[in-house]
């Protein structure tokens, strides 16, 4: 983490309150004694068939939040770190390297809505996590297509929800359902459900889920 802020892919604050905020990410899928379906394959022996271990998507990983966190939290889980810079990229390849988990953990330089659109990577991921992505309509477009249905997307959520931001009708649209929100660790966290396969129409093409949002959050 430390690297990274000297590399411009990780924000200010202290490095442990960081580190907090990613495994508020895993509470937010694990809970605090029982995982939800999704995740239970997580805590599955070492010995596991590959093919059993849940997978799990970081969108705009950046300097590795809270992916590798996650990635270290749950020793079973294949991860994929998605981001469209290549100098975040490789700074995420190094730190793999160095941790020696690049059997399990993908890093992939890309677009969201290229990404989103690739059938090695729609529909297979049991969890996509935003920690800072984008607002709450591009972060929706670009992560349902990657979820399984019955998958789950977990958005960081600012510390005061001052207005509605997810909007039923619209998240209709993309197969998703509107779960509870809550607070892991001193951090506000909103769960979504995948209920039914995203769209094919979704996402739409580069740049224009940011130009021409599904919806707009309406301050109040």
């Amino acid at each position: 983490m430390e690297e990274g802020r000297l590399r411009g892919a990780v924000g200010p604050g202290a490095i442990i309150d960081h580190v907090r905020h990613a495994l508020g990410f895993v509470e937010a899928l694990d809970g605090p004694a029982t995982p939800p379906s999704g995740i239970a394959g997580a805590h599955t022996p070492p010995g596991e068939a590959a093919n059993t271990s849940p997978r799990l998507l970081d969108l705009g990983s950046g300097g590795g939040l809270p992916g590798l966190v996650m990635a270290l939290y749950w020793p079973n889980v294949g991860l994929t770190l998605l981001d469209s810079h290549r100098r975040r990229t490789d700074l995420l390849e190094e730190a793999i390297d160095g941790l020696g988990i690049g059997r399990r953990v993908a890093v992939i330089c890309e677009r969201a809505e290229v990404a989103g659109r690739d059938p090695s990577l729609r529909g297979q991921f049991d969890a996509v996590v935003a920690r800072a992505f984008g607002q709450p309509a591009v972060t929706v477009e670009c992560g349902s297509p990657f979820l399984k249905i019955g998958g789950c997307l977990v958005v960081s959520e600012p510390p005061i929800e001052l207005a509605p931001r997810w909007p039923s009708n619209e998240l209709g649209l993309l197969g998703l359902t509107n779960g509870e929100p809550g607070r892991f660790r001193g951090f506000a966290y909103r769960r979504l459900i995948q209920s039914s396969s995203c769209p094919s129409r979704f996402p739409r093409r580069t740049g224009v889920p940011s130009k021409r949002p599904l919806f707009h959050v309406k301050p109040h």
